[in-house]
């Protein structure tokens, strides 16, 4: 009995009238009746586009709700929204957003009015949203002495010193591989690869003396020229990039530099950064069907 008595509340309940909530442009679910919407992400921000409506009749308005949240831990800077193919709407161009603050959100919504049309067509409204981003990589490296190098070898302890690496959160990735294992060998010299990479839906732009490697200080290593080039000649002897970062299926051609390891003491331990700026673009569309004065119903184009 005490069953059938919850289930009698439960049926109860269900058939009790929800209240109409008042109408939301941003959702969790962005394809509710009425609307169509995206969402789009990557390591620094997240994008919520919502059309409503999401179908008119041609000579009618919609309207483009856009929620930008910057998920870094630091200031976006130089964000900006434009939208450059808006099909036969009217009404699109640049928006200037500025400064975007760590975990802050910028809501924005732009009106266009759909031009009158004979044959019903669905449109996709594309718009780019770029903004200056940065990242950081930092490295450990470690330098013994020929003495403290003999003695943890034969006592099996040489990889017991901790060594850290770790990065910024970002959709551009830096890495750095040394050709031998640490600890580093005094008087000795090493090779090291630094990689490039991107992630999320957008294309990045990394610059000419937008990445720069900053060696231990006081140092550790110290950068060799080779055949006249520092970095294979990706960077200048301060250890700036030289030129653009050109990339393919979001991967650029590694760069690598040749290093002498120092140590000022028996376990020399220091760090290495790597910092770059960048200027990030994401591309998107929006669904939006326009309805024709016409009875025919053509294909979507």
């Amino acid at each position: 009995m005490k069953y059938l008595l919850l289930l009698a509340i439960v049926l109860i309940s269900l058939c009790t009238d929800i209240p109409n909530f008042p109408d939301i442009p941003f959702l969790n679910n962005p394809t509710q009746p009425g609307t169509s919407g995206i969402e789009i992400s990557n390591g620094d921000i997240y994008v919520n586009v919502n059309a409503l409506p999401s179908e008119i009749t041609g000579g009618g308005n919609i309207v483009l709700y856009f929620q930008i949240t910057n998920k870094a831990n630091y200031d976006l800077e130089g964000v900006s929204l434009n939208l450059y193919d808006t099909c036969v709407f009217e009404g699109g161009g640049s928006e200037p957003i500025g400064t975007l603050k760590s975990n802050r959100t910028n809501s924005t919504k732009w009106t266009l009015t759909s031009q009158p049309i004979t044959l019903s067509r669905d449109c996709n409204i594309k718009f780019a949203l770029s903004y200056n981003g940065k990242f950081t990589f930092y490295q450990d490296v470690v330098v013994l002495t020929q003495s403290e190098y003999n003695i943890r070898l034969l006592d099996g302890t040489l990889h017991n010193i901790p060594i850290k690496t770790s990065s910024s959160s970002s959709p551009l990735q830096i890495s750095l591989t040394f050709s031998e294992e640490q600890p580093l060998l005094e008087n000795t010299n090493v090779n090291a690869q630094i990689s490039y990479t991107y992630t999320g839906n957008g294309f990045i732009d990394v610059g000419a003396g937008a990445v720069k490697i900053n060696l231990p200080s006081p140092s550790n290593l110290e950068v060799l020229e080779v055949s006249g080039k520092y970095c294979t000649g990706d960077y200048d002897s301060s250890l700036s990039l030289v030129n653009k970062l050109k990339f393919i299926n979001k991967k650029a051609s590694p760069t690598t530099c040749t290093f002498g390891a120092k140590a000022s003491n028996m376990i020399d331990i220091k760090l290495l950064t790597i910092t770059a700026n960048y200027t990030y673009t994401i591309d998107g569309s929006i669904p939006v069907r326009v309805k024709g004065s016409s009875n025919i119903n053509p294909q979507p184009v």
